[in-house]
């Protein structure tokens, strides 16, 4: 979610899973993309313009934001303090489902994606379809860290353009070309690399080095 704090209120942007906001000067507009859905002109004369190929996404007018539906049953910031060992494990040892699915819970953490999920359990050592339950504390401690470095590491890179994604600016996220396990063929051990489907989703993993 993208959120404008203004005086009387909020303007809350629900991204989807194709929105994209750009951000130029109304000078330099020449044409309506296909998709373009929505402009909020700025005082400096500058526009924001919302594109969503799937249009799943949604723009929402908010007086209180804590009270809002899209808001209200989020779990905690992944770069928050909230999100430490001592909140997930107490989380972990009551679930039967896979870690991966767990993780990628909006109501338990949110802002982590599928790639950003199968990045931080290779990084954990640890498969995606293993049950929660089974997790231990220091591999619980070790995933809670690796999921605060991929994300910054990817926020530092622009984020992952696989297909759609653009930054403000139009441009593409780098982190792609940094991935260590989502959508590789061949693992740094040398191991073919394997994909499931959890929850729908593709799930990458090394059954070597990820136990």
């Amino acid at each position: 979610h993208i959120v404008f704090k203004l005086k009387n209120g909020y303007i809350l942007i629900h991204l989807g899973m194709t929105g994209i906001v750009r951000f130029f000067k109304k000078s330099s507009i020449k044409t309506i993309d296909k998709h373009d859905h929505y402009e909020i002109e700025l005082k400096n004369e500058s526009v924001l313009r919302y594109n969503d190929v799937r249009k799943f996404g949604s723009i929402h007018w908010a007086e209180n934001i804590d009270d809002h539906f899209l808001i209200k049953n989020l779990g905690v910031e992944p770069l928050s303090k909230k999100l430490n060992v001592s909140y997930l494990y107490k989380i972990i040892k009551k679930r039967s489902v896979s870690i991966k699915n767990l993780i990628m819970n909006q109501n338990i953490v949110v802002g982590v994606g599928n790639i950003y999920a199968c990045e931080a359990l290779y990084m954990s050592s640890i498969r995606p379809d293993k049950k929660c339950k089974y997790i231990t504390l220091k591999q619980c401690d070790d995933l809670v860290k690796s999921i605060k470095f991929v994300l910054k590491k990817s926020i530092k890179s622009g984020g992952t353009t696989l297909k759609d994604f653009k930054n403000l600016d139009g441009a593409p996220g780098y982190f792609k070309q940094k991935l260590m396990i989502y959508d590789c063929k061949i693992c740094k051990c040398g191991v073919k690399v394997k994909n499931i489907k959890l929850g729908g989703r593709s799930s990458f993993y090394c059954n070597v080095c990820q136990k």
